[in-house]
C-alpha cells in the first residue's frame, strides 16, 4: 500500500490526497496535522477542477497551527525526489529504488523468516518483475502507464511463481527455465554474434496463405525470430534484482577470427557508455574481475548501520553523531561536495509536542468530528462503514476517483429538471425538445479535461433518454407540483441536518408526496421503507409551517433505471419514521463518541474510495 501510494503520487501529484494521506501515516504524522492540511487543501481546490491540492499544500505548509513541520518537509523532498527520479528512469527503476535504496520499505522485511514478512517480500517482488514484464511490451512506460496495466491485471485471477531455491547458491539454467524466477546477481555468458542472435536458418517447408489465415505473422519470418531472439535476451536481463553482467568471448579456443558482442548489444555502445561498467578481461592474467561500486553509498549503509545499533544500545550521543554524518554524506550525494553544508537544520530540532503525554502513560487525544451538522450522505457513509467516515469527514481526505466530472452528470440533470419543474408549477409546459435543447445550450465540456473523451460523451448521450423519462412520467403526471429544491433544516441528537428536497407534489386529494431523483443504473435493490433520507424528508415536511403534515409518500425516482425499477415508494409511517431517526440518533452518539471502528465486508471494501490506504480492508 505504501509503495502504491508513492507510486499514484508520482503519477499524478495534484489529484493524490489519498495516497499522500497514506504517506503521512506510515511517517508518524498525528491525525489532527493530516486533517488540518487536507482541510486546507479543501479549501484551496473549491470551484476548481486541476487538483485536490493537498500537494500544494505538502509544498508551503501555510496551515494555521501545523506542527511536525520538519517530518511534513521531509516527506514533500522525498517526493520530489520520486517525481524527479521518474521523469527519466523506467518504471522498474523507480519502483526498485523506492525499494531497496530510498526508503526502508525493504529492510524491514528482509531480515527474519516469518511468514507475514515474506509473503511482503513476495509481494514487492512481483511488483518489480511486473514492471519488468510491462517493459518489454512497452519499453517507452512510465509510472502512469504501470499503474494503468497494474489495474487490468487485477481484473484477471493470476498465479504467479515465486523463486525459494537457496538465495546463496549459483544457479546455473537456460534462460527459458528463469522465467519467472528473480536473482541478485545474474549472469549472461556468450552474449555474442551467431549465439544471440542465433544463426537463422529458413524452414524447408511453408504454409499457403489460404491455410494460414489469421495467424499471419506481422513480419517475415526471419525479421520474426530476430525478434524472439531479442525477447528471450530480454526475459534473461530482466531476471536480476541488483547486478548483471552480459559477457562474450573476443576469441573462441582454436579459431583464428576474432569475435564480436551480439548486436543486440551494439546500440548500448558498451565501451563508451556511462551507464555500464565495461571490462575486457585478458584471459593470460592472473587477476580477477573488479567491479567500481559506489563507493559513498557503501560508506553511507555502514553508517545508517551503526545509527541503528546505537540506538539498540541507548548510545544516543553516538547516534545523534552519526546522524550528523549521513546529513552530509546525503548533501555530497546530492550536490558532490560538501561546501555550504550545514548541521543547523539537524541540530536546531524540538522534542516532538506530543512525547510528554507519551511518557506519562497517556494516549494522544483522538480527533473527532468536530462539526455540528450532518447530512444524508454523512449517515449513510457512517452506516456502511465508520472508518470511511472517518477518512472522508475527519481526516479530510478526499475518495481516490472522485473527479469534477463524476458529480457533473447528475448536477446536470437536477439543474434542468428544476427549471422545468419550475415553469410547470407556474403554469407553463415543457416538451422533450426543449430539455433536450437546454441540455445541449448548458452542458459544459471543460469539466471532463481530465478525463477520457468517451466518457464526456457517454455522460452526455446518457441523459437524453433519462430526460425523455422524466418528461413522459411528469407530464402525465396528475398531482400538482407545491415545491421545487425545497430547502429545510432539522435535528436528529442535537446534531443539524440540512437538506434539500428534489419535489413536493399534491394529490388531488390534498396529500403530499415526496419526489427525489437519482441518476445512475445501479442494480442494487432500494429499501425504501428503511431510507434515513426519505424518513427525513417526511419529518422535515411535517415540520415546515407550510405543509405541516407528513406526506402520504415518499419515493426515488431513477431515471435511468427500465421501467419497471424507476420508482422505489414508501407510504410514510410515522411509527418507522421514529425508529429510523432513534438509529440515526445512536449514529451521532457513536460519532461523537469517536467510535471509528471499521466493518470490513467483500463489497464494502470493493466500493470503498480509501480501500488502497486502509490496513483493515479485506
Amino acid at each position: 500500500k505504501v509503495l502504491f501510494s508513492y507510486l499514484r503520487i508520482i503519477a499524478n501529484p495534484m489529484k493524490a490526497m489519498t495516497s499522500i494521506t497514506r504517506i503521512f501515516q506510515e511517517f508518524g504524522i498525528s491525525e489532527q496535522n493530516i486533517s488540518k492540511i487536507n482541510y486546507e487543501a479543501t479549501i484551496r481546490a473549491r470551484s476548481k477542477t486541476d487538483g485536490d491540492y493537498a500537494y500544494d499544500v505538502l509544498s508551503d505548509l501555510k496551515v494555521k497551527d501545523l506542527t511536525q513541520q520538519t517530518e511534513l518537509t521531509e516527506i514533500f523532498s522525498l517526493i520530489q525526489e520520486f517525481i524527479e527520479l521518474s521523469k527519466n528512469n523506467s518504471s522498474s527503476t523507480v519502483i526498485y529504488q523506492i525499494i531497496r535504496n530510498k526508503t526502508d520499505m525493504y529492510k524491514k522485511i528482509a531480515n527474519d523468516d516469518s511468514i507475514e514478512n515474506f509473503i511482503e517480500r513476495s509481494i514487492l517482488d512481483d511488483v518489480i518483475n511486473s514492471a519488468y514484464d510491462f517493459e518489454k511490451i512497452n519499453p517507452q512506460a512510465r509510472i502512469k502507464e504501470f499503474l494503468e496495466f497494474i489495474d487490468e491485471l487485477e481484473k484477471f485471477d493470476i498465479e504467479t511463481k515465486r523463486g525459494t531455491a537457496d538465495a546463496e547458491a549459483v544457479q546455473v539454467s537456460t534462460i527459458h527455465k528463469s522465467k519467472g524466477l528473480e536473482f541478485k546477481t545474474v549472469f549472461i555468458i556468450d552474449v555474442a554474434t551467431y549465439k544471440i542472435p542465433l544463426k537463422y536458418t529458413a524452414k524447408p517447408f511453408y504454409v499457403p496463405r489460404e491455410l494460414a489465415s489469421g495467424v499471419l505473422p506481422s513480419a517475415d519470418p526471419k525479421e520474426e525470430f530476430l525478434r524472439e531472439e531479442r525477447r528471450v535476451l530480454y526475459v534473461g536481463m530482466t531476471r536480476t534484482e541488483e547486478s548483471l553482467f552480459l559477457m562474450y568471448p573476443t576469441q573462441y579456443e582454436n579459431r583464428s577470427k576474432a569475435n564480436k558482442a551480439s548486436k543486440f548489444l551494439t546500440p548500448l555502445k558498451p565501451a563508451d557508455n556511462e551507464s555500464i561498467n565495461f571490462i575486457k578481461y585478458d584471459s593470460s592474467s592472473s587477476d580477477t574481475i573488479s567491479t567500481t561500486f559506489d563507493a559513498v553509498e557503501i560508506i553511507k549503509n555502514e553508517q545508517m548501520a551503526q545509527v541503528i545499533k546505537n540506538l539498540h544500545s541507548e548510545q544516543y550521543e553516538s547516534a545523534v553523531q552519526k546522524i550528523l554524518d549521513l546529513g552530509k554524506i546525503g548533501f555530497f550525494q546530492k550536490n558532490k561536495t560538501t561546501e555550504g553544508y550545514s548541521f543547523d537544520k539537524i541540530i536546531n530540532q524540538t522534542p516532538s509536542d506530543d512525547i510528554e503525554s507519551k511518557l506519562n502513560g497517556s494516549k494522544p487525544e483522538k480527533l473527532g468530528f468536530t462539526k455540528k451538522n450532518l447530512s444524508f450522505s454523512k449517515f449513510s457513509t457512517y452506516e456502511k462503514c465508520p472508518k470511511q467516515f472517518w477518512y472522508q469527514y475527519i481526516l479530510n481526505a478526499l475518495p481516490e476517483n472522485q473527479e469534477a466530472s463524476a458529480l457533473y452528470k447528475g448536477s446536470t440533470f437536477h439543474d434542468i429538471v428544476e427549471n422545468s419543474a419550475k415553469r410547470q408549477k407556474d403554469g407553463k409546459t415543457d416538451d422533450v425538445k426543449k430539455l433536450l435543447g437546454e441540455l445541449e445550450a448548458n452542458w459544459d465540456p471543460t469539466k471532463y479535461l481530465t478525463s477520457p473523451i468517451q466518457k464526456e460523451k457517454q455522460d452526455k448521450q446518457s441523459l437524453i433518454p433519462a430526460l425523455e423519462t422524466y418528461q413522459k412520467w411528469t407530464s402525465s403526471n396528475p398531482n400538482k407540483i407545491v415545491a421545487v429544491e425545497l430547502k429545510f433544516t432539522t435535528y436528529v441528537g442535537g446534531f443539524q441536518v440540512n437538506g434539500k428536497i428534489d419535489r413536493v407534489e399534491e394529490t388531488p386529494e390534498g396529500e403530499y408526496v415526496v419526489v427525489d431523483y437519482k441518476t445512475g443504473k445501479s442494480k442494487t435493490k432500494v429499501d425504501a421503507v428503511n431510507s434515513p433520507q426519505l424518513n427525513l424528508y417526511a419529518l422535515a415536511l411535517k415540520e415546515n409551517p407550510e405543509f405541516g403534515k407528513y406526506p402520504i409518500k415518499a419515493m426515488f425516482f431513477f431515471v435511468e433505471k427500465p421501467e419497471e425499477m424507476q420508482f422505489a415508494e414508501y407510504d410514510v409511517d410515522p411509527v418507522k419514521i421514529d425508529e429510523v431517526k432513534s438509529i440515526l440518533e445512536g449514529y451521532v452518539k457513536a460519532i461523537e463518541d469517536k467510535e471509528f471502528e471499521p466493518t470490513p465486508g467483500m463489497f464494502t471494501c470493493k466500493w470503498c474510495q480509501y480501500s488502497d490506504i486502509c490496513e483493515d480492508v479485506e
